[in-house]
């Protein structure tokens, strides 16, 4: 289980931009299916997509690099 903190640092990452709930899972599925090398159905093909564009919104910001 991840500490407190780091929840709270991924949740506030999310929150920054607006994200929450559905718009939360899907980038979250899309680094898992990266980080694991999942092949994507059709189905997951389209939650992998939305979350990617997320991912790279969330990440790219320079105020979340430096808290890391």
């Amino acid at each position: 289980m991840l500490e407190p903190k780091i929840l709270k640092d991924i949740e506030s990452a999310f929150r920054q931009f607006g994200y929450e709930a559905e718009d939360v899972f899907n980038a979250i599925a899309y680094i898992y299916s990266n980080i694991f090398s999942i092949k994507a159905s059709e189905k997951l093909s389209g939650v992998l997509e939305k979350g990617k564009l997320i991912s790279d919104i969330v990440f790219q910001d320079d105020c979340f690099k430096k808290n890391n």
